[in-house]
């Protein structure tokens, strides 16, 4: 535990600077945007950075696996290379950052269920959602975007509607085919943006968990708009559970998260928001006794106002909005929606 104690107690810090610098990176702690885009996260334990003696944590080059925290002194976090392991977050603009949304899927497929399926809080909400969709899906057949492991599309299949989910990373398909019931759905491998995915009409398209997010520039969301309504029967719906953006919670757009603390291992979250581009880049990274591993991930979030804007661009129309699976208000404070638009019936 003393090696999780030592990277805790440096990762504290203020930074005046949010811009991520050639070989650096300045990050601050805040809860909100985190946990407001990881809508069935469990809840989670939150530091508050102070000044590091002025010095910014400085994280070498690398190819975007992993990052080595060793112990440094107390200006800061010695972050040294580790043979071909390491993680390059050095560039400010996202353009020149190499994203692979099929590899990076692919390597969070054998730690997906682990971290957002516990056997307490991950079923209760995977049943909410599964009787939420269950009930508007009718006859089906369904589509699910983003299908991953299959966490929301194998129940919803087991309820009796036919389900094809499309994703792009082969390696999380594979996964949901070794589930029991998972070869009941049917898996298309592509980008889901342009929902090329054969079965259709569709009488229920949706995508959970901020997925939608993962399409990282507007065109590819308009877009996806756009081909969920030609896929969609007339009559048919598209149902969205996503964050709600939330920037006056923030602490100048950068963001550290404790999400799992067990015996050696922690895992955290680090964020960092770019408000122009909406663009939101994250690194899951468990730190274990012997290794760092980074899980980058990068989104574009959007407003219910923008989405109901792409909805109306796609010839959809929004027809409920709730706060929670439930059916829970959505007011303005709440941190997520469900969002369900109406193709008209001619």
């Amino acid at each position: 535990m003393q090696h999780v104690v030592s990277s805790l107690r440096r990762i504290e810090g203020d930074f005046a600077s949010r811009r991520v610098t050639a070989g650096q990176v300045s990050i601050s702690i805040e809860s909100s945007i985190v946990n407001t885009f990881s809508p069935a996260a469990p809840a989670a334990t939150f530091v508050s950075m102070n000044k590091l003696d002025n010095k910014d944590v400085n994280i070498s080059k690398g190819d975007n696996k992993e990052v080595n925290i060793s112990k440094g002194d107390n200006s800061g976090i010695d972050t040294s290379e580790r043979d071909n392991n390491k993680v390059d977050i050095s560039k400010s603009d996202n353009s020149d950052v190499d994203f692979d949304p099929a590899a990076i899927g692919d390597r969070l497929a054998d730690v997906y269920d682990g971290w957002y399926s516990s056997p307490v809080q991950g079923a209760a909400e995977i049943a909410a959602t599964v009787d939420f969709l269950h009930a508007r899906a009718g006859a089906g057949p369904a589509l699910e975007l983003g299908v991953g492991t299959g966490r929301i599309a194998v129940p919803l299949a087991a309820r009796g509607v036919p389900v094809v989910g499309i994703d792009i990373s082969p390696r999380m398909l594979d996964r949901m085919a070794t589930k029991p019931g998972g070869r009941d759905v049917r898996a298309v491998v592509g980008d889901f943006a342009e929902v090329a995915a054969s079965g259709g009409p569709f009488g229920l398209v949706y995508v959970v968990f901020n997925t939608f997010f993962g399409l990282r520039s507007q065109d590819a969301q308009v877009r996806c708009f756009v081909n969920v309504a030609a896929a969609l029967r007339p009559g048919g719906l598209f149902v969205m559970e996503a964050g709600v953006p939330a920037p006056t919670r923030t602490d100048r757009d950068h963001h550290v998260q404790v999400d799992d603390v067990a015996g050696d291992t922690i895992r955290l979250s680090l964020s960092l928001r770019e408000p122009i581009s909406q663009q939101l880049r994250i690194s899951h990274i468990v730190i274990e006794p012997h290794q760092t591993t980074n899980y980058p991930v990068e989104l574009r979030y959007a407003w219910p106002s923008e989405l109901d804007l792409m909805s109306r661009i796609a010839g959809l129309r929004l027809a409920e909005r709730y706060s929670g699976w439930a059916g829970e208000p959505f007011t303005s404070s709440s941190p997520n929606h469900i969002s369900v638009w109406r193709k008209p019936e001619s």
